[in-house]
């Protein structure tokens, strides 16, 4: 992979990770709350929030329907979220 792609990869998912946890926590939901709510474990909503796990795209929505993400925010996060499969997916074709 490209340097270029490694810094675009890295920027989304730091990006896709403080919008998750900004959001949790203007909801004023914890992380083992919100774990809960969605169904997966607080240390992977912490992994995720500290960009080192990237959360599958139907983890991403129950998140926002759990924080009550707006319309608007929801589709903001699943573009983040389809960018990095879709760069996931180029660098599997490179190596």
């Amino acid at each position: 992979m490209l340097a270029d792609e490694q810094e675009e990869l890295l920027s989304n998912r730091r990006r896709l990770a403080g919008e998750l946890r900004r959001l949790r926590d203007r909801a004023g939901v914890s992380g083992r709350q919100l774990a809960e709510q969605i169904g997966i474990s607080q240390s992977k909503v912490s992994r995720i929030e500290a960009g080192l796990t990237v959360p599958s795209a139907p983890e991403v929505a129950a998140w926002a329907a759990a924080v009550s993400a707006s319309d608007t925010t929801t589709e903001l996060l699943t573009a983040l979220i389809r960018s990095e499969e879709h760069t996931s997916e180029l660098q599997s074709h490179h190596d």
